[in-house]
C-alpha cells in the first residue's frame, strides 16, 4: 500500500496510444504476479521504474526531434 501502485498504472495511456495508432486494443488479462519475498518485490519495482523513466527519456528525445 505504501508504494501507491494504483497511481503508477499506465494502462489508460497505453490504450490511448493504441487507439491513436489504429491498433487493436483488445483487453488482455492482467498478469498474475505472486511476489512473496522482498527481493522479488524490489526486482519488480526496479523494472517498473526503469521502464517508466526510460519512456520519459524517449518522450523528451522525440519531442526535441
Amino acid at each position: 500500500e505504501r508504494l501507491h501502485l494504483a497511481q503508477r498504472r499506465r494502462l489508460k495511456a497505453l490504450q490511448s496510444d493504441l487507439s491513436r495508432l489504429n491498433l487493436d486494443s483488445t483487453p488482455v488479462s492482467q498478469p498474475d504476479f505472486h511476489l512473496t519475498t522482498i527481493p522479488q518485490a524490489l526486482g519488480a519495482m526496479y523494472v517498473l521504474e526503469g521502464s517508466t523513466l526510460g519512456g520519459a527519456v524517449i518522450f523528451k528525445a522525440l519531442k526535441r526531434n
